[in-house]
């Protein structure tokens, strides 16, 4: 028997805050969307990792396509022990 599960999740546009920690420091592990400029659908959710163009990503900040979960990840354990490895990982390179 399969069981299923419905899921709502409540999204508002994405603040600088949400996807940075400060300056050229991404906020790993951020969940997010994004709004077509034409047809208004959304597609996702992704997750913001190392390996996303950040320019690309600056493109769709600056036309108001990003969109977060109404939830604050900034407490969340696993988001902080992720931004602490990577200031680490980066102190070496």
């Amino acid at each position: 028997m399969s069981k299923i599960i419905s899921h709502k999740v409540e999204l508002q546009l994405a603040k600088k805050t949400d996807l940075l920690h400060a300056a050229g420091l991404l906020k790993f592990g951020t969940i997010y969307y994004l709004k077509h400029s034409k047809t208004h659908l959304l597609s996702g959710p992704y997750v913001l990792d190392k390996f996303h163009n950040s320019t690309k990503l600056k493109d769709y900040f600056q036309s108001n396509s990003i969109y977060v979960p109404l939830v604050d990840f900034d407490f969340d354990i696993n988001n902080n022990l992720q931004q602490v490895d990577f200031k680490i990982q980066m102190s070496y390179e």
